[in-house]
């Protein structure tokens, strides 16, 4: 159902926000600029003042949920480098949680310092790895991980072991709606506690 005051002007904000109510209602794959253009009231060559295509139009929203991450990461406040981290797996499984068709459309665009074949990266993307990375670095200046570990590998460990949390809770949310799994309980600082004690060792040869 459209969200979106058809009376008012045209944007990319616009475009993009109702991109993002549209996507919580339909699949992705349902998604198109001519049904997005009906729910704001507009033609869909309209729509082409503000976004090039589909995949502009993905970036765009992906962008925004790297950025409200991002916002989280930041006002995270603890001092101790491992619950820094254990904070930042709690918030990034709580967005995708949250957000979780947004949350799918970001992982289409990998951050540059990956080298993703045939993958659009995003600023947003990038700013938020480096950010996570620069965590990683603060805990193993502080000997939470073994300081012969390589710090970008340590950062795609936590990272991964945090996707991996949050695609696990999203299971049987086809629709969205999240379920409260009771055995799902603790399983985000059970993962970050988990990996940090294999961080913590030297790594094999």
């Amino acid at each position: 159902m459209p969200n979106s005051d058809r009376s008012a002007p045209l944007s990319r904000e616009r475009i993009v926000a109702e991109a993002r109510v549209q996507l919580s209602e339909e699949s992705l794959e349902q998604m198109s600029l001519r049904r997005l253009a009906n729910r704001l009231g507009v033609t869909a060559p309209a729509l082409y003042a503000y976004v090039t295509d589909k995949q502009d139009l993905l970036a765009a929203v992906a962008e925004t949920g790297f950025g409200e991450l991002l916002a989280r990461f930041e006002a995270i406040s603890a001092d101790d480098p491992a619950e820094v981290l254990r904070e930042m797996a709690r918030v990034y499984v709580g967005y995708a949680l949250e957000h979780p068709s947004v949350f799918r459309v970001m992982f289409h665009f990998p951050p540059s310092t990956l080298h993703v074949p045939e993958a659009s990266t995003l600023d947003g993307a990038t700013a938020v790895f480096a950010w996570s990375s620069g965590s990683v670095a603060t805990a193993q200046a502080a000997g939470v991980i073994h300081p012969d570990r390589d710090p970008a590998m340590a950062s795609l460990v936590l990272w991964t072991a945090s996707h991996g949390s949050a695609s696990v809770l999203l299971l049987g949310a086809p629709d969205g709606h999240v379920r409260e799994i009771p055995e799902f309980a603790g399983l985000v600082d059970a993962m970050v506690d988990t990996a940090l004690l294999g961080l913590a060792q030297p790594p094999t040869a």
